[in-house]
């Protein structure tokens, strides 16, 4: 189950230097109350320590990606709503770079071209 989370986390970080940002709100809760992995989830993690992870995680990948402020991060030209209501959907069970393709009608590859031509970068 955690290897699934970190996926999830760093996939949703890869997609959004693709798609528009103004702003993010993070918010973390525990589905699985109540079970025994939301058991082990309150006692050795906590949401507090995940929320605080989470924001760290952000403000690091924001460095690394040298996209300090928000117009350093606008990509405009993708569809709207990509990534809250269409990819996050599709990645609930699993994850495939065909559903780049199924919601914008371009491969993983092609969208990382594109943007490296648009940014100059290599």
């Amino acid at each position: 189950m955690p290897t699934m989370q970190i996926f999830f986390t760093i996939s949703l970080l890869f997609v959004a230097t693709l798609t528009p940002i103004q702003a993010v709100y993070d918010q973390v809760i525990n589905n699985g109350t109540g079970t025994p992995g939301g058991t082990r989830f309150d006692n050795e993690i906590g949401i507090t320590w995940s929320a605080h992870t989470l924001k760290h995680a952000s403000r690091f990948k924001w460095r690394i990606f040298q996209q300090q402020h928000l117009s350093d991060r606008e990509v405009s030209g993708l569809r709207d709503g990509f990534v809250a209501d269409q990819l996050n959907g599709k990645m609930k069970e699993s994850y495939s770079d065909d559903y780049f393709v199924q919601i914008l009608g371009k491969s993983v590859d092609d969208l990382w071209m594109n943007y490296k031509a648009k940014y100059n970068t290599t």
